[in-house]
């Protein structure tokens, strides 16, 4: 009855006072947030169905395991507004058009293709129990691939290095590179070498995109920030078929946290393998 309870009130100011709130900034305040919650990476969020590359489709979901004795607050933006109940297994909800608060029902939309990632917070008070589980849905229900969640003890600073990208000919690389922290001019240099003998393929510079929060959130921020180079590994001619490959990426200017996510997939069967760093 307590989440219930909260949920209908928030509801009801939401309803009422909206335009207030996106004034001023529903939550914490961006000094509360940092010393209360722990910023958590969900790297790939695609909550609608969205066309890919050779007809194919994809979507992802994501669950979230509360294991204290506690309801626990967590802060994924319009997801859900109540505390997680103890004990319990959430899927969190959607809002894929945000019309009642200003926003053109596609908004969201065309915010998840061009970040395909969110950030959450949870009480640091309960880092410790709670557990996410979210995968991608492929072309098929068989085809299900698990994505990491990123704890904040997890990010990089300066660098991020993933090793061991196999070269295939029917493979197209994606590389996604994330900036936690929505730091101002964000840009990263993208290193592709052959694994062990360290010879240079590929060298590029990429600007992070920086995305709005979403309605009435003004403090937390929806997403990092973000870019992604997508290339053919038989761009690598000189590479064997099965030769294996390194990134590094290295944030500029110096010392801004990272993370990044490689997806190699198939053009026939669509079917993703990730690499993350180690």
């Amino acid at each position: 009855m307590r989440v219930v309870t909260r949920s209908l009130l928030v509801f009801t100011i939401f309803l009422f006072s909206h335009a207030t709130l996106a004034d001023h900034g529903y939550g914490p305040s961006p000094d509360e947030l940092a010393a209360r919650f722990e910023r958590v990476l969900v790297p790939i969020f695609i909550p609608t169905i969205v066309g890919g590359a050779g007809g194919s489709r994809w979507q992802s979901e994501l669950w979230v395991f509360n294991d204290s004795e506690d309801d626990v607050e967590v802060i994924p933006n319009v997801w859900f507004i109540a505390p997680i109940p103890e004990r319990s297994t959430v899927r969190p909800k959607v809002v894929t058009g945000l019309r009642m608060f200003g926003y053109p029902p596609a908004h969201t939309a065309n915010v998840h293709r061009a970040v395909p990632a969110r950030l959450v917070f949870v009480d640091k008070a309960y880092s410790g129990d709670i557990f996410f589980s979210a995968y991608v849905l492929g072309p098929t229900a068989a085809n299900r691939t698990m994505i990491p969640v990123v704890r904040e003890p997890d990010f990089r600073t300066t660098s991020v290095t993933v090793m061991g990208i196999p070269v295939s000919k029917r493979a197209r690389l994606t590389v996604r590179v994330y900036e936690p922290d929505i730091q101002p001019s964000t840009q990263v240099v993208v290193r592709v070498q052959t694994l062990g003998t360290a010879r240079l393929l590929l060298e590029q510079t990429l600007e992070l995109a920086t995305i709005p929060s979403e309605c009435c959130f003004a403090h937390v921020p929806s997403y990092p920030n973000y870019a992604q180079l997508t290339f053919r590994s038989e761009a690598f001619s000189d590479v064997d078929e099965g030769g294996l490959l390194q990134v590094e990426i290295r944030s500029v200017p110096e010392g801004r946290r990272l993370w990044a996510l490689i997806s190699a997939t198939d053009d026939v069967t669509h079917e993703t393998t990730l690499y993350w760093p180690n």
